[in-house]
């Protein structure tokens, strides 16, 4: 009998004598990952917002946005500063609508995400990896 896949393994056993990989699930009470979603939000009342990243791993960014019909030069830009070194990703040439960009690539636990707009209403998603002790 193995773990499920819902609760891998993230400390010490504090059962002993079964490998984790054969600890009987009833026995077992350790700790346990769990994923949380994380958010920031951008708009017109709070044009620009940031965010540290935690937990155990790499997390992948996921940008959302939108621009109303008519709008005058929208703009989104999301800044991530990691291990001293800066990344901008932004999009200034905007159609109206909703867009989705999912391209910003892995950043890890310490990193400062930072999502700017104008004329546009976006919001940066993110999973972190966290032990539930």
């Amino acid at each position: 009998m193995h773990m499920p896949s819902a609760m891998p393994y993230c400390g010490p056993p504090r059962c002993s004598g079964y490998p984790v990989a054969w600890m009987p699930v009833m026995l077992w009470q350790g700790p346990a990952e769990q994923m949380v979603v994380e958010e920031i939000d951008a708009d017109a009342t709070t044009p620009s917002k940031s965010a540290l990243v935690g937990g155990r791993g790499e997390s992948r960014l996921t940008v959302e946005y939108s621009v109303a019909s008519g709008a005058t030069s929208p703009s989104v830009t999301v800044t991530i500063v990691a291990d001293g070194k800066t990344t901008t990703w932004s999009d200034t040439s905007i159609a109206a609508g909703y867009h989705v960009y999912e391209g910003l690539g892995a950043v890890h636990a310490g990193a400062v995400v930072t999502l700017s707009v104008t004329n546009a209403t976006a919001r940066v998603r993110w999973c972190e990896r966290v032990c539930c002790c």
